[in-house]
């Protein structure tokens, strides 16, 4: 498992600046989202924090992620990379990093997969590790 966490450190060190800095700012879920849906655009982010539900911004992240979004990058214009792969694979080791410590469902719930696709996360884990024991 600590594998998986110093892979995601390691990872987020070669992420995009722009990725780096939206990831802290709005977390691992919430920057996979805005990647998968605005990936090789340029994102507007406004001023202040719309107040329609329907906005984009608010549709794929959330109301909270795009207060925070606009409180630290007020009017910015941010080229989004499409780090669709990359984001994913990053995710996918920090599900299998929570095995354990964290229900598939609840992960499923955060990362907007279903709990069966979260399971075969960790199944795929348990099959690279006896692969590489065997060697």
């Amino acid at each position: 498992m600590n594998a998986c966490i110093d892979e995601v450190n390691t990872c987020a060190l070669y992420l995009p600046e722009s990725l780096a800095e939206i990831w802290d700012a709005i977390g691992l879920p919430a920057t996979l989202k805005l990647v998968e849906r605005f990936g090789g655009i340029r994102l507007y982010v406004p001023m202040v924090e719309p107040s329609a539900d329907d906005h984009p911004l608010v549709a794929t992240i959330g109301r909270k992620a795009t207060q925070t979004l606009c409180r630290v990058m007020p009017g910015d214009i941010v080229e989004l990379p499409r780090a669709v792969d990359y984001l994913r694979r990053l995710r996918d080791n920090t599900i299998r990093a929570s095995r354990g410590k964290v229900g598939a469902g609840r992960l499923a719930r955060q990362y907007g997969l279903t709990r069966r696709h979260v399971m075969r996360i960790w199944a795929e884990a348990e099959s690279e590790n006896k692969q590489v024991a065997l060697f």
